[in-house]
């Protein structure tokens, strides 16, 4: 039997049996009631650290905001000033920005596609998506939200360039800093190629 009256819950455990007499247990299980603060101004460490500290359960999302900037703090389940029990769960949401337009969604996919069969710079995907026709400012969209690791890619080009022809230590990062790596990504993908 759980009853919970005011601040804490009380459970009652019946331990009968037909050899003893019966025996009723009442058990004070205290649920402490916390009131929640605004999050608004706070980073997603800061909110895990209150909640952890407080024992409730805090999680985020994100969506889409036309009036909200990229990162930025949307709402929380539960307002500030609201009193709630020990593991009750509040999802704070944070704006993804601005919903993409049809053309950066294509942009996104497209860069995905050359990605699928070539290694490529972040700069050098951006030129090829601004010629294959998307504005730069799609073209960068697509490139900065297709998931790449640059430092992978400079791996992957510098191995296919090693699979057709030999390279000096020098020239293959020259080649990828020509290709449009940083130079600490080329670096990173001559490493990983043993040079």
């Amino acid at each position: 039997v759980v009853a919970v009256s005011g601040d804490s819950e009380t459970t009652t455990t019946d331990n009968s049996s037909s050899n003893n007499n019966n025996n009723n247990n009442t058990t004070e299980v205290s649920k402490k009631k916390v009131e929640v603060i605004d999050f608004s101004s706070m980073k997603e460490h800061e909110i895990l650290t209150w909640c952890n500290d407080n024992n409730l359960n805090c999680n985020f999302k994100r969506e889409y905001s036309n009036s909200v900037a990229k990162d930025g703090y949307i709402k929380q389940s539960v307002n500030a000033g609201e009193q709630v029990v020990e593991n009750t769960k509040i999802t704070v949401t944070y704006s993804l920005g601005k919903a993409p337009t049809k053309a950066q969604e294509n942009a996104v996919k497209k860069a995905k596609s050359y990605l699928n069969y070539s290694a490529f710079s972040r700069k050098g995907l951006i030129e090829q998506l601004e010629f294959e026709g998307f504005t730069n400012e799609e073209a960068v969209y697509g490139v900065d939200n297709v998931g790449a690791d640059w430092n992978e890619q400079a791996v992957k080009k510098a191995k296919s360039y090693l699979n057709y022809s030999s390279f000096s230590r020098k020239g293959l990062i020259e080649q990828l800093e020509f290709e449009g790596f940083t130079h600490e990504q080329a670096v990173y993908g001559v490493e990983q190629n043993g040079l």
